[in-house]
């Protein structure tokens, strides 16, 4: 019986190395396919890469064109601004500094030309 067992054990062994032999070219097969899909990874993903840094370039660069679009408005709107308040402000310092003195000096002038006007006239 011992005999009849290590008989069926070579048998057991034999037919196990025979499905490991026939296991090595699915075991290749899949090896080889694991390492093609592994350089197509890293090919999609190099094109990724390039995708994602061209679309980042993109939005730095619409980025900053907005952002330098949105400056040159406010810098207009700013100057647009300082002009008008200085438009007032001299206009303010006109109507209280000179236009008074201009008054003060407009008064003898008119009696001036009144009297040159008429010389005939006495006056």
């Amino acid at each position: 019986m011992r005999e009849a067992m290590i008989v069926e054990a070579i048998g057991e062994v034999a037919k196990l190395v025979q499905r490991v032999d026939e296991l090595a070219p699915a075991i290749d097969a899949s090896r080889g396919a694991v390492i093609h899909a592994s350089a197509e990874l890293a090919g999609h993903l190099v094109a990724f890469e390039n995708r994602m840094t061209a679309l980042t370039d993109n939005a730095k660069m619409r980025a900053v064109r907005h952002i330098a679009h949105r400056t040159d408005e406010i810098a207009r709107g700013s100057l647009q601004s300082q002009a008008r308040a200085m438009e007032e402000a001299a206009r303010e310092v006109f109507q209280r500094e000179v236009g008074p003195a201009l008054q003060r000096l407009v008064g003898p002038l008119q009696l001036l030309a009144n009297r040159s006007a008429s010389p005939w006239s006495a006056g």
